[in-house]
């Protein structure tokens, strides 16, 4: 299953690739310096598509593994996006820990009538 998922997004990719034949931002911008050897169209991008097509067939392969996971890479990534996106789902799951913890209790006796 997921290779056939993974040689799909590779046809899909290439045909888009292929048939809008976008340019390179330095061909049309004189103010872009080319860097390296690469050439051709680049959109869409093909590792960006590989990586969240084998990321969610992973994910469904083994549901239990990938979301234990993915929270923990996510707290400990060295890119900032992904460290502050973890951050702030850490920061988020405390709160409301601490805000179920706190206030549930209150409501539970404000509002539920106990039977005597």
């Amino acid at each position: 299953m997921m290779i056939g998922a993974i040689t799909i997004n590779g046809i899909v990719t290439t045909t888009i690739n292929y048939g809008l034949d976008r340019d390179r931002p330095f061909s049309m911008y004189s103010d872009i310096v080319k860097l390296t050897g690469g050439g051709g169209s680049f959109f869409p991008s093909g590792h960006a598509s590989l990586a969240s097509n084998l990321a969610t067939s992973v994910g469904r392969a083994y549901p239990k593994i990938v979301r234990n996971c993915t929270f923990f890479l996510m707290v400990f990534s060295c890119f900032m996006g992904t460290f502050y996106l973890g951050f702030l789902l850490t920061v988020v799951l405390v709160v409301a820990l601490i805000a179920d913890m706190t206030i549930l209790p209150v409501l539970l006796m404000l509002f539920y009538k106990m039977k005597k």
